[in-house]
């Protein structure tokens, strides 16, 4: 019960997502709930596989969880994980990045999965889909500056908790997600009102 080679479509593919199939993804996070009842609980790359997973579902506590549990041996001096293998090791960085930023829908989201005892942070650099380069800064569990560097130019769509506008150009609202048109080299920051990042609990 510890691989979840089903679980492909969700990651690292992104045939089932909440933007496009929203009922498959529900079922697969229900799938994912009964491994756990049934102990599927493992380390090496099933567990770090996990942590992708529990990302793309949004699961934040979940995520702060298993990536305590299955990356124990990364505070030991060794950076590896318990089972000392290489491919999960990349896993959990793969999975800490999916908790910070994800741009497999048909836009760029802030702080998707952040674990409930994160909240302060950083990260700059990132590089989301549609060559788009994000850096943030998250503390007392609010989004206090992003800004988004454009490679190629185009349209840049962003959702993200508390986003009320972008400095630079004329945003415009789809629902939830802000689009603004950018230029290659530009660089846009978001405009945030206070928001917290809010942490779901995994329903067992």
């Amino acid at each position: 019960m510890s691989h979840t080679s089903h679980m492909y479509p969700v990651y690292p593919g992104d045939l089932i997502t909440q933007e496009k199939t929203p009922e498959l993804l529900e079922a697969a996070e229900r799938s994912m709930e009964r491994r756990t009842l049934h102990a599927a609980e493992q380390g090496g790359w099933p567990g770090a596989w996990r942590v992708c997973l529990m990302a793309r579902f949004h699961n934040s506590l979940e995520c702060g969880r298993l990536l305590k549990s299955t990356g124990a041996g990364l505070g030991a001096g060794m950076l590896t994980d318990t089972h000392q293998q290489i491919d999960a090791i990349f896993g959990l960085g793969a999975g800490v990045a999916e908790m910070l930023l994800q741009s497999h829908q048909s836009f760029i989201e802030l702080l998707p999965a952040v674990p409930v005892d994160w909240n302060q942070g950083s990260f700059s650099g990132f590089r989301a889909r549609g060559g788009f380069e994000v850096s943030v800064s998250w503390g007392k569990c609010w989004i206090r500056q992003a800004e988004i560097r454009s490679r190629l130019g185009g349209i840049c769509r962003v959702k993200a908790r508390g986003l009320t506008g972008v400095s630079g150009a004329e945003g415009r609202w789809d629902g939830a997600v802000l689009s603004f048109p950018t230029q290659a080299g530009g660089s846009y920051r978001l405009e945030f009102g206070e928001n917290v990042l809010a942490n779901r609990e995994y329903k067992i």
